[in-house]
């Protein structure tokens, strides 16, 4: 299945890939969202809209929905919009897809509707709460079999000294079993196959392997805070680049703001430096692990630390050019020209931009801020890049073609933007045997990178603790049910909701 990649920091979504859907298809595409954001809480939704019609999906854990065919039943070239929404009350502005019109001709059998929001979010929480009382019943029962509790003999004579008694010898149980801090036996083993021919936790092959060790992933941004790990040399290790840009007040020809990207320019060395630092939640500084990643240029948000070819490197997608000028054929070869004067003393002149990747803000300037759909919104000193071809629009106060082109000649452009190639470039050697010998922490492992003044983000892929891991999932189901209860509740009438909660406390009330 393609996966339409959208990215939604505040409230502002944009698009980060390059397909362009062909009418009438159905099950061929998801979508994949990306929050860059804190507010991004709880069930989320996202809209799929084309002309009239307009549907909802709620999305799964991952973040991603299947996109409704609804979304691609049109019998002309269109652009459809994609928006997303979260909690009280959470939105962002439009995404844009193109769709193209297809040779396929619609026969006469009719396809069911996609389900709306109140099925979605039925089927997922019974997805999720499916298990009936007679199965958690026979669960208990056989981890009861396998796991007997041996019960201390109590004093049952009902008197206040029996009675505290048996409060001692249950604090005391409770207080041995608590001391025992569960899990860390399983510290270091693997899931394998026991000697009963049964999968069960077994010590690690002293011969080498891992056996069948659940190896897991997590990212986000710095520090990143794995809390299910075993003690164990790490699997892997990515670091994401990013890139800021002051926006209060934007950018201008005459108050130009600087790009910042990740990386610490050493004097010295000529490097950029990105310092990594592994310790465990204690912080307990005797164990920390340290290194130091270096970089011939900034890492922007197009750039990534991968393992390619069983070399350690960067993957650098984007260039960096502060002389962005109309007589550049290797960027401009179709020259520029007046797109639309907006009658309000703002004009916009478009070029098509040979080495820049399609996309929706997939370049950043100095001088002029970047506003998905520029050429429609006549703001000065706006420009935008194209979603579906190689274009780019800028918004200026010149009113003619030639005088724009004489002034961009006389004033170029800094610019950095995501290259339509990319370029893999490996660390040296003792940068990529340093990586190699991290090690994660029992049962909690805190990875900090520090890239100057623009945090990166951080992935890694580690053998999970199997007990923590285990854990870990049932309490995320357990709350994407609690969740699904709640939008699901919200979505009723207010004076269903009121005879709800009304009949729970009489409920409750009546049970004391």
């Amino acid at each position: 299945m393609k996966t339409l990649q959208f990215e939604v920091d505040g409230q502002y979504i944009s698009r980060k890939d390059n397909l362009v859907p062909v009418a009438k298809c159905r099950n061929l595409y998801k979508a994949h969202f990306e929050f860059l954001s804190p507010e991004w809480e709880g069930t989320k939704t996202a809209i799929f809209s084309q002309r009239s019609y307009s549907k909802a999906q709620v999305l799964d854990e991952k973040n991603e929905c299947a996109i409704p065919w609804e979304f691609f039943d049109t019998d002309i070239d269109i652009r459809g919009t994609v928006s997303v929404f979260c909690g009280d009350l959470v939105t962002t502005n439009n995404a844009y897809v193109s769709i193209e019109k297809t040779g396929y001709k619609d026969s006469d059998a009719s396809v069911p509707p996609t389900s709306d929001v109140y099925q979605q979010i039925l089927e997922r929480l019974d997805q999720v709460s499916g298990l009936t009382p007679e199965d958690l019943a026979k669960a208990v029962e056989e981890y009861l079999a396998k796991n007997p509790i041996e019960l201390t003999p109590i004093d049952k004579t009902l008197t206040k000294e029996g009675q505290a008694s048996d409060a001692k010898a249950t604090g005391d149980r409770l207080k041995e079993k608590i001391d025992k801090n569960q899990g860390a036996e399983n510290n270091g083993k693997i899931l394998g196959i026991g000697a009963d021919g049964m999968v069960a936790l077994v010590e690690k092959p002293s011969g080498g392997g891992d056996g069948i060790p659940i190896i897991n992933t997590m990212s986000g941004a710095s520090p990143l805070v794995v809390t299910d790990s075993a003690e164990r040399v790490n699997k892997g290790m990515s670091i994401i680049g990013n890139t800021v840009q002051k926006q209060d007040p934007p950018p201008s020809p005459s108050n130009p703001q600087e790009i910042k990207n990740v990386g610490k320019w050493n004097e010295e060395t000529q490097k950029y430096e990105v310092d990594v630092m592994v310790t465990n939640a204690e912080q307990d500084w005797d164990k920390e692990q340290s290194l130091t990643i270096t970089s011939d240029r900034p890492i922007t948000k197009w750039d990534k630390l991968v393992e390619q070819d069983g070399q350690i490197g960067w993957l650098y997608k984007a260039v960096f050019d502060s002389d962005v000028r109309p007589s550049r054929m290797d960027l401009f070869p179709s020259g520029f020209g007046l797109y639309k004067d907006h009658l309000n003393g703002v004009f916009t002149y478009k070029a098509g931009f040979a080495k820049k990747e399609i996309g929706w803000q997939t370049s950043i300037c100095k001088q002029f801020k970047n506003v998905d759909g520029s050429y429609s919104k006549g703001g000065l000193f706006y420009y935008s890049d194209q979603p579906s071809i190689d274009t780019v629009y800028f918004n200026s106060n010149i009113a003619t073609l030639e005088s724009f082109v004489k002034w961009m000649e006389e004033n170029p452009l800094e610019m950095v933007y995501k290259s339509r190639e990319s370029e893999f470039i490996p660390l040296q050697q003792s940068e990529q045997d340093a990586i190699r010998a991290l090690t994660t922490y029992y049962p909690t492992t805190v990875v900090t990178v520090d890239g100057g003044e623009v945090i990166p983000s951080v992935e890694l892929t580690y053998t999970a603790d199997t007990k923590n891991y285990i854990d870990g999932k049932i309490a995320s189901y357990h709350a994407m049910a609690q969740a699904n209860q709640i939008a699901m509740m919200s979505l009723l009438p207010d004076e269903t909701q009121a005879t709800m909660i009304e009949k729970d406390q009489e409920n409750l009330l009546g049970g004391i």
